[in-house]
C-alpha cells in the first residue's frame, strides 16, 4: 500500500508538470500583463509557474507529514523528496515562465546544500528552505496566483 500512494504522487507530479509544459508552449500574453513580482514574464507565465509550484509543495509537504507519521518509508521520502528537485529543474529549462528568480532561489539551495545521509539531495525542513518557499508563495500571491498546497494522503 505504501508503494501505490508514491508511485500515485510521482504519476501526478509528472502529469502536472507535463500538462503545465505544454500549457506553457501554447499559452500567449500581451505585452502589458506583466509580472508584480520576482523575476521575468507576464502574469500567465507566473501563473504558470505558480501552478507548478503548487504541485512540487503539495508533494513535499505530503512526503513529510506521511515519513513522520510512518506511512511510507525513509527510501520512499527521499525519492519524494528528489522528485521535487528534479521537478523544478524542469520548470526552470523553460525560461520564458515566471519568478525565475524564485525559482533559482529554491533550486539553487537543493543544489549547494550538502545531501543528507538518508540519500535525499537537500533538506526541505529548514528554516532557509521555508524561506525560500516563502518567497515563492508571496511572488505568486502578488501575481494573482497563489500557491496552493494541499493532503495527497490521509493523516
Amino acid at each position: 500500500m505504501k508503494h501505490s500512494s508514491v508511485r500515485c504522487i510521482a504519476v501526478v507530479s509528472a502529469a502536472v508538470v507535463l500538462s503545465v509544459s505544454i500549457a506553457g508552449c501554447t499559452s500567449s500574453s500581451s505585452p502589458e500583463q506583466t509580472a508584480t513580482a520576482g523575476g521575468s514574464g507576464s502574469a500567465v507565465a507566473a501563473a504558470t509557474t505558480c501552478g507548478a509550484v503548487s504541485v512540487i509543495f503539495a508533494n513535499l509537504q505530503s512526503a513529510d507529514s506521511d515519513f513522520r507519521a510512518g506511512r511510507i518509508t525513509e527510501a520512499e521520502w527521499v525519492a519524494m523528496t528528489n522528485l521535487a528537485k528534479t521537478d523544478l529543474d524542469g520548470i526552470r529549462r523553460f525560461r520564458d515562465w515566471g519568478l525565475q528568480d524564485e525559482l533559482s532561489g529554491l533550486t539553487d539551495y537543493m543544489t549547494t546544500h550538502e545531501a543528507l545521509p538518508s540519500g535525499a539531495r537537500f533538506d526541505s525542513t529548514t528554516d532557509e528552505f521555508g524561506g525560500l518557499q516563502n518567497d515563492m508563495r508571496d511572488a505568486c500571491e502578488a501575481n494573482g496566483s497563489p500557491v496552493t498546497t494541499f493532503a495527497t494522503s490521509g493523516g
